[in-house]
């Protein structure tokens, strides 16, 4: 696919590389630069005229200028006469800002769709968006938004890393919008799932509760998650399943949004194991969708 150009940020320098690599692509990273009064300067080091273009673009900590950059570098590429732009965003922001709890706020992921749309992105590709009371995101992006699954890789890593687990363990989804997730894990490692209900008090305060009996020839546990961020639904999740008597626990999720309090909760639960995809850069983004995003841009290209 020599017409095929993956281009990525800083942050998304390690996933982009990888999937260029399976996409046989040619591949850099945009040159971007802060002027002293805080603007943007960008600078795309490649002829992308007349080619499919691949931004891979790693969403996190400074969300409002990666988000500026990225549509800077979308209406860059069609002046500068691309084919076709498949924008690639791992982690999705302002996805959980999908509705209006008191009068005047703002439905931040669906402005965000409407920029991506005005600044010609033929598709956009994302990785488990989170999707708690839209459910699709085609009702806000449109029919050009493929949203593929981290779930897969992860499945394919406890295969490989703790193939002693077999059927002695459960799957746990920690809240109602995780049984996507919690289902299909369990599914690929042919093991029975639980989904319990959260409530949530505050941004870290949050109370998990058994909506159903747990198996009792569960003697592990796998929590899957869509992000992990504070960690307090994590932490919740583990000391409502050590309650039960399962105190070997294993901890994956998609998108490490990580908080540094966060990461020091995880590393602090004594996990026998705990592991996020490379959706986002992080000390523990050690299982690689590159393949999954690879597939798909096959696919569209």
């Amino acid at each position: 696919m020599s017409s095929l150009v993956v281009l990525s940020n800083e942050k998304g320098f390690n996933l982009a590389r990888r999937t260029a690599y399976l996409l046989n692509a040619e591949f850099a990273v945009v040159e971007q630069k802060t002027f002293p009064d805080g603007e943007l300067y960008l600078r795309i080091p490649l002829d992308v005229r007349g080619k499919i273009v691949v931004p891979v673009w790693s969403i996190k900590e400074e969300i409002n200028n990666d988000l500026v950059s990225l549509m800077l570098v979308l209406d860059t590429l069609w002046d500068l006469g691309a084919k076709k732009v498949i924008s690639v965003v791992p982690y999705m922001p302002y996805a959980r800002q999908d509705s209006r709890f008191k009068d005047g706020e703002a439905l931040s992921i669906v402005t965000i769709a409407k920029l991506l749309r005005a600044v010609h992105s033929d598709y956009v590709v994302t990785v488990d968006m989170h999707l708690h009371r839209i459910g699709d995101p085609r009702f806000v992006f449109g029919e050009k938004i493929i949203n593929v699954s981290g779930v897969d890789a992860i499945a394919d890593y406890i295969k490989n890393r703790h193939p002693q687990l077999g059927g002695k363990a459960i799957v746990v989804g920690p809240d109602e919008e995780s049984e996507q997730w919690a289902s299909r894990l369990g599914m690929l490692l042919g093991l029975k799932w639980v989904v319990l209900e959260k409530e949530r008090y505050s941004a870290e305060e949050v109370e998990v509760k058994l909506r159903e009996s747990m198996p009792r020839e569960a003697e592990k546990a796998i929590i899957i998650d869509d992000i992990i961020s504070t960690g307090g639904t994590i932490e919740s999740t583990v000391n409502l399943i050590r309650k039960l008597g399962l105190n070997e626990i294993y901890v994956y999720c998609t998108h490490p949004v990580l908080s540094a309090s966060g990461l020091y909760k995880i590393a602090s639960l004594g996990l026998a194991d705990y592991a996020c995809t490379n959706t986002l850069p992080s000390p523990i983004s050690t299982i690689d969708v590159s393949g999954v995003l690879a597939s798909s841009i096959k696919n569209l290209a």
